[in-house]
Parts: C-alpha cells; structure tokens; sequence
C-alpha cells in the first residue's frame, strides 16, 4: 500500500532506491519537494524524485455530517 514505492517500481527504480510515502491531508507535494530538496542540496544525494497525489475525499471532519453539510437539519 506504500504509493511512494509503487511508483518508483512502476517508474522503473530499483528497490535499493528509497521511496518514503509522506501521509498528510493538505500540502504533501510541498513536502516532498522539501524533503527532496534537504537531501540533494548537502549532497546526500546526486537527484531526487518528488512527486505527490492527494485525496480530500477521505480527509476527517472535525464535526460528524460536515462532509455533506447541515442542509435543513435544525
């Protein structure tokens, strides 16, 4: 279930090449940017991938029905 990992599979890299998964609701392509980014400009490493996919539809709502709102409820 790890996307990270099946993408770089899919892509093609080998499983030597790490592929961390960053599990956030709202800002995961910035975050892997940044995450890229700490790790090429150090030389850590020579290139990066960062890439991201989001689905709000499963995000969690603070208040039970807010997803589909109080329409007519009282």
């Amino acid at each position: 279930m790890n996307p990270a990992r099946q993408a770089a599979s899919d892509g093609g890299l080998p499983v030597s090449v790490a592929a961390p998964t960053i599990d956030r609701v709202c800002g995961p392509g910035a975050q892997a940017i940044e995450s890229a980014t700490c790790t090429v400009a150090p030389g850590l490493a020579d290139a990066a991938i960062a890439g991201s996919m989001v689905n709000m539809d499963r995000a969690p709502y603070l208040l039970d029905g807010g997803r589909c709102g109080y329409h007519g409820r009282r």
